[in-house]
Formats: C-alpha cells, sequence, structure tokens
C-alpha cells in the first residue's frame, strides 16, 4: 500500500500523537483518572504512577488545543481511514 501526501503528513506527528476530542468533560475525565488512581498496588509504584497519571492529563487536556493547528479536515479522514484499514499496522521504528 502507497500513502499519499495527506497520509504521510498526518502520520509524521508521530505514535503519540491523537485526535483531539472537541467535547471533553473534563470532571468525568479526571474522575476516571482517580478511579484508576485508587486501584490497589504498592507505596513504590503509587508515586510513580501518580505523577504519570497527571503528566497524562495534562497532555490529554492541551493537546486539543495544540493539534487544532496542525490538522486540516482530510488529515484527520486520512488517519481515520488507515486506522480502519486492516491491512495497515504501524509501528515504532527499528532502533537497529
Amino acid at each position: 500500500m502507497k500513502l499519499n501526501n495527506i497520509e504521510t503528513e498526518a502520520l509524521s506527528l508521530g505514535l503519540k500523537f491523537h485526535i483531539p476530542k472537541t467535547n471533553i468533560d473534563r470532571i468525568d475525565t479526571e474522575a476516571q483518572f482517580e478511579n484508576l488512581f485508587d486501584q490497589p498496588m504498592n507505596e513504590e509504584k503509587k508515586g510513580w504512577f501518580k505523577s504519570k497519571l497527571v503528566d497524562i492529563t495534562n497532555q490529554y487536556f492541551v493537546s486539543s488545543a495544540i493539534n487544532s493547528n496542525l490538522l486540516y479536515k482530510e488529515h484527520l479522514t486520512a488517519l481515520r481511514n488507515i486506522k480502519q484499514n486492516n491491512e495497515v499496522m504501524i509501528l515504532r521504528p527499528d532502533k537497529g
């Protein structure tokens, strides 16, 4: 399968990129993160997990404002089409 320019541009944003949601319920999202944090685990992992959750939460809420300037509707459509195509596997590059 050969990618067109729009698909290549959309994929060039990297594996951590996600399509921003337009309607985010901040209270519900924070409650879900808190429920996840309250799952049983040892104290050593809990500190690391808490800092990671805070970082991910902040990235999640801020990303939609930043990403909206990077993509056009065609890019979003291309990403959705690639996601639905079972012939495409998106993997991290080899470290070789």
